[in-house]
């Protein structure tokens, strides 16, 4: 594990945290971050669109889809950090391990870290020459798989690299743009070099993914706006109809290199050189109906980024420590496109008549609004943690880091003339623009934070089988900008969090049955949220959240060949008193912050025959209701409901091929990942209905 930045175990690592390995992660066809949520107490979320996805840690979650914001749950890839939430939309394949660490984690992985931070790790090249396909096929025209290879190049070089390619038609047509919606057309390969030679190490890491969808999928609840489509206001059916081809892209790039020496006296250091880039253009329809209302898109959306850290790490007698320096550039920029109808949003008023010409100008059939945006970032900070171990049983430990951030944000954004923007005007906003206020040109808006974020802990080992830990840290995000009615309004502050974790984790019954509780306490201020307005996500500051909850993790190995899992978790979230010009949000829940979460897990392997064995993995997953605005509407929320996903397998007697049957979604739940009025009337997108599919797999 390195949620400590040095190898730990689970037991000694004084943390709440949530560990996948690759059998959990292959066995249950976990190939993405919403997969993992399912098994992840406190974590919540989905893939909205492939360019929008929205995790929370414990009900703190960032969904700001504009450039000027970042995310509250930080996402790492090998050591390397990947700093916009569409950068998020990776396929796991070919990954050693998941950690999902809960709580601020700015002390050793920086800013925008203030929920927590999710690992992925891949394998690494090694010396043992290696191969694995796997074909897949099932409904909806799904077709895919991927390959993966390891080879020993000579004692000290060896390479590894994976390609995959996966096609879905969706789960949905759209009728009037005869396009499916749902899909997901991904390609993509990684390859690392890896180099190793007495005490230095070195691997090389390149990948690339393309992904496209048909986009966000939204579709009207309003009868008389679903019927101008010939379609019913049901989410549900498989049908909708919008007006506009709507379409939802990604594509990323990756290099990285990292270099490790052993100096001797158990010291080691570290250096990560990482670039990243991202492509995540979308178009969707706001009004979700095949009435020309609204429409928003993020064209060109690009984003590139440098890194570079130094990590020095050793132990000494009972003292444990690691000392680091990053540097984080990023270089980021779109283009916001509005569109919007007012003949169609004023129908049934006057105001669109000869006589109120005049005074509100001539109705338009469309309008453009055009927001140009450019960031170029940059971040540095410094830390510093060292473990204490007391005795043989007891440790403290304590670090502290220190974040500045310089931020430089360009706008433009010109003026529109139509009735709506007439009727939006205000004193502070004259031209009524709906993305914010208007430019007689590029604007330039500049500002830099800095923070201190410390973090104490401690652990004991109250008998070989069982550990009790607390930790109290710091978390800290920076600040960023928001296009709104003035120049002032635009720039919103940091936020803060002191979280304090305390648990237990063990074994029972000679290590088959084990264990993580903890318990947790948060207090935020100044917590950056999002309202949806037009199709877009405002920023701001409100007062604070208070957060408190409980989370428990068992397994157990009852026989040979079989282990059931348990998780379960409480949250109480609850946004502190902050008016807003709906009402005071005080007790309300923040975004994808359901009060009880839990799953169920099954793995069973039969013993070996002569043809071979079978095998089941079973997941079963619960949640509470979930809110998708601040104003906790019910109208915009989700219910409680179960999912089960299950594969049936079949082992060949050398274990070198299987074949699957799975399915997600068993039950054909219905469920929502989004609905709200989003400035157009309130739309929905449903959550993924049953799918059932076989793979067959081989591997040497």
């Amino acid at each position: 594990m390195r949620a400590q930045h040095r190898d730990s175990t689970l037991k000694d690592t004084p943390l709440a945290i949530s560990v996948f390995d690759s059998e959990f992660l292959a066995g249950n066809r976990l190939q993405r971050l919403e997969s993992i949520v399912l098994a992840t107490p406190n974590f919540s979320g989905w893939e909205q669109g492939v360019s929008t996805p929205l995790f929370a840690i414990r009900g703190i979650s960032s969904n700001s889809f504009g450039i000027g914001g970042e995310a509250s749950v930080g996402f790492f890839v090998d050591d390397t950090y990947r700093g916009r939430i569409n950068s998020t939309a990776v396929t796991l394949v070919d990954v050693e391990q998941v950690e999902v660490l809960k709580g601020p984690q700015g002390t050793l992985f920086g800013r925008n870290t203030s929920a927590g931070a999710i690992l992925v790790r891949h394998f690494r090249p090694d010396q043992q020459r290696s191969v694995n396909v796997q074909l897949e096929a099932g409904e909806n025209d799904y077709f895919g798989g991927y390959a993966t290879a390891n080879l020993p190049l000579n004692e000290h070089w060896a390479l590894r690299g994976s390609v995959f390619s996966y096609d879905d038609e969706g789960d949905a047509d759209n009728l009037v743009a005869d396009q499916p919606i749902g899909d997901r057309d991904t390609r993509g390969a990684q390859f690392a070099l890896g180099y190793n030679r007495g005490r230095f190490d070195a691997v090389l890491r390149a990948s690339y993914q393309q992904t496209h969808s048909g986009g966000l999928g939204y579709e009207t609840l309003d009868a008389d706006l679903a019927a101008t489509g010939g379609v019913p206001a049901n989410p549900y059916d498989s049908v909708l109809a919008t007006d506009i081809d709507t379409f939802d892209d990604i594509e990323s790039s990756d290099i990285s290199l990292q270099l490790s020496w052993e100096l001797g006296n158990g010291m080691t250091l570290k250096s990560i050189t990482a670039w990243h880039e991202n492509d995540s253009p979308n178009d969707f329809d706001v009004d979700g109906s095949a009435t020309f209302l609204t429409s928003a898109s993020f064209a060109d959306r690009n984003s590139e980024t440098f890194s570079q850290e130094l990590r020095l790490s050793g132990n000494s007698g009972r003292l444990d420590w690691v000392v680091g320096g990053i540097v984080f550039d990023e270089s980021i920029d779109t283009t916001i496109e509005l569109g919007y109808s007012d003949t169609n949003l004023l129908a049934g008023t006057p105001l669109c008549s000869p006589a109120f010409t005049p005074v509100f100008g001539a109705c338009q059939d469309a309008v453009l609004e055009v927001a140009e945006q450019q960031g170029d970032y940059f971040s540095a900070g410094v830390y510093g943690d060292v473990n204490w171990q007391i005795t043989d049983r007891i440790s403290v430990g304590a670090g502290l880091r220190y974040s500045y951030d310089d931020k430089e944000f360009d706008y433009r954004a010109d003026p529109v003339t139509s009735v709506v923007a007439t009727l939006n005007a205000t004193e502070l906003n004259p031209s009524g623009n709906l993305l914010g206020y208007s430019t007689d040109g590029l604007e330039s808006l500049q500002e830099d934070w800095d923070d201190w974020q410390p973090r104490f802990y401690a652990s004991w080992q109250i008998t070989p089988q069982h550990t009790w830990f607390a930790n109290a840290a710091k978390g800290f995000k920076a600040g960023g900008f928001d296009p709104e009615a003035t120049r002032e309004l635009s720039v919103f502050a940091p936020e803060e969090v002191w979280n304090f974790d305390m648990g237990l984790r063990g074994d029972f019954i000679a290590q088959r049955l084990r264990y993580q509780l903890s318990g947790f306490i948060y207090d935020y201020e100044d917590y950056q949220v999002q309202i949806i307005e037009n199709g877009i996500a405002q920023t701001g500051n409100v007062d604070g959240v208070d957060g408190q909850g409980i989370e428990l993790e068992l397994s157990w190995s009852p026989l040979a060949g079989l282990t059931l899992g348990a998780t379960g978790a409480w949250l109480d979230a609850e946004f502190k008193r902050t008016l807003t010009d709906t009402g005071d949000l005080q007790g309300n829940r923040p975004v994808l912050s359901p009060e009880y979460t839990g799953s169920l897990t099954a793995v069973w392997r039969s013993p070996r025959y002569r043809w071979g064995s079978i095998g089941l993995n079973w997941l079963s997953a619960w949640q509470d209701q979930v809110f998708f605005s601040v104003l906790n509407l019910e109208q915009a929320s989700q219910d409680s409901y179960w999912r089960h996903d299950a594969r049936l397998s079949w082992y060949a007697p050398a274990d070198n091929w299987r074949v699957d049957i799975f399915g997600r979604n068993l039950a054909n739940e219905d469920y929502a990942i989004f609905q709200d009025d989003v400035g157009a009337g309130l739309v929905s997108r449903r959550g993924e209905p049953r799918f059932i599919g076989a793979a067959i797999n081989y591997s040497l």
